[in-house]
């Protein structure tokens, strides 16, 4: 089975690239912590694998939240990041969210349809 993560940035935010990276960041880590906890066997098949990372976008706030139902219907949690409000962005806003690693099986009926951010 192929593991990858999955992080999802909001396009319509138009953040500076640094933002953006250090974001997509906070996303991908939390998520890896999660699933640390709760499946290390995957942790261990992800990092043999090469630690495949694919960084999607939405245009809303909507259309994430929409992914974060999808994804809680099948069980998975993902990782929401929401910023501080210290630079750019409001304090609160959700900028994306990180999910897995996680095999393509499970991920890709809901975010198949997802561009490259």
């Amino acid at each position: 089975m192929r593991y990858k993560q999955l992080i999802i940035m909001r396009r319509d935010l138009r953040l500076p690239v640094g933002k953006a990276i250090s974001q997509g960041a906070h996303a991908s880590s939390w998520a890896e912590k999660h699933i640390q906890k709760t499946d290390p066997e995957a942790i261990k098949a992800w990092d043999a694998q090469g630690c495949t990372k694919i960084v999607l976008g939405v245009d809303s706030e909507e259309e994430i939240q929409e992914l974060v139902a999808k994804l809680n219907v099948v069980r998975v949690r993902p990782s929401i990041v929401r910023d501080l409000g210290r630079t750019v962005l409001e304090a609160g806003t959700l900028t994306c969210i990180g999910v897995g690693p996680l095999t393509a099986e499970v991920l890709d009926p809901i975010t198949a349809h997802l561009r490259l951010y």
